[in-house]
């Protein structure tokens, strides 16, 4: 072999080792990369999905925000069965039809993932903006917030609410059209602080402070 054929061969084989050696590992996204996207996916919502969101994950035992729940479908400890299939060794073909041996398996997730997917896109198309009348009927002049128990959102913040007098709020109905809301009022000399809660709000209600 002559010097330049050489030179080449040693050259390329250099090349391919010092490509190995420095070659880095390879990580997955992580619970992290998972929190983050959701993150970004989160604040590119507009505000009436957004909300929605929040309502649902306050329906939610395990997570306390969008942003952890996202790390479920991935944890293989939460959902075992729907990240792989277990298989004898003498299995010669796998099928969509069925999952071998077990009752659910990847081929049952898929599905399952799907329905649940179309149950939420139809309970966001059925939630709609309730409109009711907030009343005083204190003796003394208020200051009122109104808190959206579906959103956790502040409907109205601070407001003045003279006696005998109304003012517009507009909270998210749930599925049932239905809406719920807390009111905290006060007054600047410290007679009134307190608060209410009321469930079952229906569009075009009339509720009251006292």
């Amino acid at each position: 072999m002559s010097h330049p054929k050489l030179f080449r061969h040693l050259a390329s084989l250099a090349l391919f080792l010092a490509l190995i050696m420095s070659a880095s590992p390879v990580w997955a996204w992580g619970d992290l990369g998972h929190r983050v996207i959701c993150q970004i996916a989160f604040r590119e919502l507009n505000e009436r999905v957004r909300n929605e969101v929040i309502r649902l994950i306050a329906l939610d035992a395990t997570f306390d925000s969008f942003t952890d729940a996202c790390t479920w479908p991935d944890n293989p400890r939460k959902r075992a069965e729907g990240h792989f299939i277990n298989v004898a060794r003498s299995v010669q073909t796998i099928t969509l039809s069925q999952c071998p041996g077990v009752p659910k398996c990847l081929f049952t997730a898929i599905p399952a993932v799907l329905d649940n997917r179309a149950v939420g896109r139809k309970e966001i198309a059925m939630a709609a903006s309730i409109t009711f009348t907030l009343r005083n009927n204190q003796m003394t002049d208020v200051n009122v917030t109104v808190v959206d128990l579906r959103t956790n959102t502040k409907a109205i913040d601070n407001v003045p609410l003279n006696v005998d007098e109304r003012v517009p709020v507009n909270i998210v109905a749930g599925s049932d059209d239905r809406g719920s809301a807390l009111w905290v009022f006060a007054s600047s000399d410290g007679s009134v602080n307190s608060n209410k809660k009321q469930d079952g709000i229906r569009d075009g209600d009339e509720c009251t402070l006292g």
